[in-house]
């Protein structure tokens, strides 16, 4: 008998994440060993395979892996694959989630058993239950059952929605596709889509009070879900001018029991008649307009540019709200700081009071772009004094991975915080906002980036400290300057009368390969309390060694790589080999990291690993956008021993003026941006002689 994950079909990529291995070994699998499980569906180039056939190939072969367990969400589409593209998915898995509910509902358990028959049975009265009130609901399902009759899916979608009903909790698995809709590559649904934490974020900055709230630009109606959740009393209003998108956000949100009346509504062809007292505005960014967009509206503060409408929104919110109403509309970073038509209608907006707030965001916020995007805060039937200037986009904290990011978490309750003070208050919190008068917003040169007027917030502190880090970097410039007073004199050179002989590394010392890795995981192991010293390709370029997280998997390994006096280091960065000779011994090695250690007394250790990094073996560098080296296939040239051990000082005696450059050179920089930034700010004046 077939069972419904029988049917589950996988890619390479998907069984990589199975597994916990990476592609190329899977593929490795396929292409050497006979028996692995044949594709079922897909093509050459992008296979499916069964998951069932294999699960029990790998344990049939004895694989040393242990299987992760598919997400909820993930186990759904793996069902779709054979018949549906991965931009697909959410058109077929929202609908059925919301018939999952009604039908829990409605007790209509027994239509569902699995029957392409008795499923569309289900469906057909569904419909005709929802179609009055839900009517976009019917309408998904009825676009669903029309397109799985022609393509002759039913019975397809007859074991989903069993596998569906199985899972149960479908407010979650709604919530979890959404987020798999932003994690891949799927054409369709970034436009439509926040990132849950953003929407949190926008519905915060809405002050208390008010009835009615609306979304426009509503997309798959995650601002709608945010506002039911922490505005449970206010009526919900979505508009979106995309019907489709408004099916699934009806899908979506009857799924998570929000009740919200969605209307498909072009905002720049038809201005709204009713108002509202809280507003999220979430825009497509740099939107041309034309002659009929232009014409269409009453613009309260002047026509925006026909080049983009990102003028556009911030007025439409405007105009929408009640009395003293309240929006928050998302733009992009630099409108803020643009010139002309733009500049005059964002400053006619603050001579008369529309502008309560301003906020700079990090990069990296939103589900379709990396770009920093920032929110205007606008208030209707009011006459500030002041703008409150928020700028978080420069909270740079340690997120996954041990890579540098902004946390965006933290960024976002910076700003909420900040805001909630000013207006309870009226005080500001200098670290990160400053309220600036509207007359100094109004001078000619002003422009409204945050960043731009949290230059001048420093108090006293502010300014002993920037007086001091001058003075530091000053001393630091002359220190590091002197450190390397004279080039080292020329070298006695000939021509050399013979042909250079080259060795193969592998020849003159054993080549060793780091493996310590930081799992993804390794976060939030909360087993794990050791920190591990290890030697990374920044060792290999600086000489600092890393302190990384030890976890179980690391403290497993049966003999972890460690360093010994006299290592020679290798690692790729960027697009040049850096070697050097380590003088400690017992770090871990990275897995990025090569060593050659055993030269024997014929070699001179400094020698070797400057003629690592000779431009013959810089050659041997492959790959396009990440360049790396088999440490292996490098060589170097054969001299006695008297003339390495000369060279390697030598060598050594250059690199380290060219490192004492480098140092001068960045403190230089950083001398410089600090007496610009205290200038700049007004926290020093030259002192009167």
């Amino acid at each position: 008998m077939t069972t419904i994950d029988d049917q589950r079909l996988i890619s390479i990529s998907g069984i990589a994440e199975l597994t916990g291995l990476k592609m190329p070994t899977v593929s490795n699998w396929r292409r050497r060993e006979d028996t692995f499980p044949k594709r079922v569906a897909g093509s050459d180039a992008r296979p499916l395979f069964s998951l069932a056939e294999v699960k029990d190939w790998i344990v049939k072969t004895g694989k040393n892996v242990q299987f992760k367990e598919r997400s909820a969400a993930l186990s759904l589409t793996d069902l779709l694959r054979a018949k549906y593209s991965a931009d697909k998915y959410h058109f077929v898995l929202f609908p059925l989630l919301a018939l999952a509910r009604w039908t829990q509902e409605n007790n209509k358990h027994s239509y569902a058993e699995t029957s392409g028959k008795n499923f569309v049975a289900l469906v057909k009265h569904s419909i005709a239950s929802m179609s009055e009130s839900h009517p976009l609901v019917a309408d998904a399902l009825n676009q669903l059952l029309t397109e799985a009759e022609s393509h002759g899916t039913g019975v397809l979608l007859a074991n989903t929605f069993d596998k569906i009903i199985d899972l149960g909790n479908f407010g979650q698995l709604a919530e979890d596709l959404t987020d798999l809709i932003q994690k891949t590559s799927w054409k369709i649904g970034g436009e439509h889509l926040s990132k849950p934490e953003f929407s949190d974020f926008l519905i915060a900055l809405l002050p208390p009070g008010g009835n009615d709230f609306a979304d426009f630009g509503s997309g798959y109606g995650q601002n709608l879900s945010a506002a039911a959740r922490h505005k449970p009393n206010w009526s919900l209003t979505g508009m979106e001018i995309n019907i489709q998108a408004n099916r699934l956000a009806a899908c979506f949100l009857y799924v998570n029991e929000v009740e919200a009346e969605l209307i498909s509504k072009d905002l720049l062809r038809a201005p709204l008649e009713e108002s509202f007292d809280r507003i999220t505005f979430h825009a497509p960014f740099g939107l041309r307009l034309t002659d009929e967009n232009l014409q269409a509206s009453a613009w309260p503060f002047g026509k925006p540019p026909r080049t983009n409408a990102d003028t556009a929104w911030p007025q439409i919110a405007y105009r929408s709200l009640g009395h003293d109403g309240v929006a928050v509309v998302v733009t992009a970073t630099s409108v803020l700081a643009r010139s002309g038509a733009t500049r005059d209608i964002l400053k006619r907006m603050v001579s008369q009071g529309a502008i309560e707030a301003i906020i700079s965001l990090p990069e990296k916020t939103q589900a379709n772009t990396s770009l920093p995007v920032s929110v205007i805060v606008i208030r209707k039937d009011s006459t500030p004094a002041e703008v409150l200037m928020i700028d978080v986009s420069q909270l740079e904290l340690v997120t996954g991975q041990n890579q540098p990011g902004a946390d965006s978490a933290s960024a976002y309750a910076k700003a909420i915080s900040s805001l909630e003070a000013w207006r309870q208050s009226g005080t500001a919190d200098h670290e990160v906002s400053i309220a600036v008068p509207v007359a100094e917003l109004l001078a000619p040169d002003a422009v409204l980036l945050p960043q731009r007027w949290l230059l001048s917030t420093g108090g006293p502190a502010d300014s002993k400290h920037l007086i001091e880090n001058v003075n530091a970097t000053h001393t630091a410039l002359l220190r590091t300057a002197q450190k390397q007073p004279e080039v080292p004199a020329p070298m006695p050179l000939s021509e050399a009368s013979g042909v250079i002989h080259h060795r193969a590394v592998t020849e003159i010392g054993e080549v060793i390969r780091g493996d310590f890795y930081t799992p993804k995981n390794s976060a939030n192991d909360a087993d794990t309390s050791l920190k591990i010293q290890v030697v990374t390709m920044r060792t290999v370029r600086d000489g600092l060694v890393e302190e990384r997280q030890a976890n179980a998997t690391t403290n497993m390994k049966k003999s972890p790589v460690r360093t010994q006096p006299g290592d020679i280091l290798i690692a790729t960065t960027g697009t040049r080999i850096n070697a050097c000779v380590w003088d400690e011994g017992g770090q871990a090695v990275d897995k990025n990291v090569s060593i050659v250690r055993g030269l024997g007394s014929a070699w001179d250790p400094h020698f070797v690993a400057f003629q690592l990094t000779a431009e013959n073996n810089q050659a041997m560098l492959t790959g396009i956008t990440i360049k790396r080296v088999d440490a292996k296939q490098l060589v170097i040239a054969q001299l006695p021993l008297e003339d390495q051990r000369v060279l390697g000082q030598t060598f050594r005696k250059f690199a380290a003026v060219s490192d004492t450059a480098r140092q001068t050179a960045a403190m230089a920089d950083e001398h410089l941006a600090a007496l610009l930034d205290a200038v700049s700010s007004g926290a020093v004046s030259l002192a009167q002689s």
